[in-house]
């Protein structure tokens, strides 16, 4: 049974330095990986759609040019979850014909606005079919209410980080996510020198929660890819 027991990965760590991306895309390719999304941070702060737009294809294009052979990638647009950010007009316009999904990264630093209580409507309205990338970074912040609301937010599809994945501190929220049937991608949202004892980390999983567990929680990651993917 192979550790890593998912064909693809999410790379949200906005690593635009070519060299250090094309590493990390023949890492996880030697290891299985065969499916990637690579996110693009778009600036919040631009105000021409053009710019926008150039700067995303410039960047797509770089990643064409270091894909390992064999494996398919898809670059996507990244913003952060915020009420300003997705009702900006730009975005509006620049995002949904080019991609028709929209990563979305909830910030390190809460505010009161970091979660719009309407969020179901201005994702469902917009017709974006969101990741929020490195979730995890705010579990430990996140009050119960805000935590409901994540977890119940339409047409979301939460990425994990394939260390935190393996924690202990993870347990809680993956069983309600399996509860919910709320599909879990794996994702790199760091620099790739934390992610070189992946498999070591991934045997200690399996032996913490016995094999069973662990076959399901591969099953569970599976199936999410296989629903959100299915593009690639």
């Amino acid at each position: 049974m192979p550790l890593l027991d998912f064909d693809s990965l999410v790379i949200c760590n906005n690593d635009t330095n070519v060299d250090s991306l094309s590493i990390t895309l023949k890492h996880f390719a030697e290891l299985g990986i065969k499916k990637f999304i690579v996110t693009f941070e778009l600036d919040p702060h631009t105000t021409s759609t053009y710019d926008m737009l150039n700067s995303y294809k410039s960047f797509k294009a770089k990643v064409m040019t270091i894909k390992p052979r064999g494996i398919k990638i898809r670059v996507a647009p990244e913003v952060y979850l915020h009420r300003s950010t997705l009702r900006n007009p730009i975005m509006k316009r620049f995002k949904l014909s080019k991609t028709n999904m929209l990563f979305i990264r909830a910030p390190i630093f809460n505010d009161e606005d970091w979660l719009p209580q309407d969020i179901n409507y201005l994702l469902y309205k917009q017709k974006i079919k969101p990741v929020i990338c490195s979730f995890e970074t705010n579990l430990d912040t996140c009050n119960a209410r805000d935590m409901d609301q994540l977890y119940k937010t339409q047409n979301v599809v939460h990425c994990m980080d394939i260390n935190f994945l393996t924690s202990v501190s993870s347990d809680d929220h993956l069983r309600m996510m399996n509860k919910l049937d709320i599909p879990v991608l794996p994702c790199i949202s760091k620099e790739f020198c934390y992610y070189t004892n992946a498999l070591v980390r991934y045997s200690h999983l399996r032996d913490r929660i016995g094999s069973r567990r662990y076959l399901n929680f591969c099953k569970h990651l599976n199936q999410s890819v296989r629903s959100v993917l299915s593009f690639l």
